[in-house]
């Protein structure tokens, strides 16, 4: 259906556990049914550990030019339910 109408993807992740699996298959399964990826969405949700985001962005970087989509990760910072955020600074990137 989204090949079928050409619909772009934007693919989201956070650093929980098991993410990193999850988008890597995620990227193979969008690339082997030739969707049109935007980018990549890598939400915090609770502060964690900076090197867990750095090594995590590195590799999502790598496996985004190995399957041949643009390098793009936009990281949105950890947000509280109440807060109403504007997402166009974030999105802008990815367009």
């Amino acid at each position: 259906y989204l090949a079928e109408r050409g619909y772009p993807l934007i693919l989201v992740t956070t650093p929980r556990l098991g993410s990193i699996n999850h988008t890597l298959l995620s990227l193979e399964a969008i690339r082997s049914r030739n969707l049109r990826l935007l980018g990549l969405v890598y939400i915090q949700f609770e502060s964690g550990p900076a090197e867990i985001i750095r090594d995590s962005c590195r590799v999502f970087s790598r496996a985004l030019k190995e399957y041949g989509f643009a390098d793009r990760i936009v990281i949105l910072p950890a947000e509280t339910d109440h807060q109403e955020v504007d997402w166009h600074p974030f999105l802008a990137p990815l367009s």
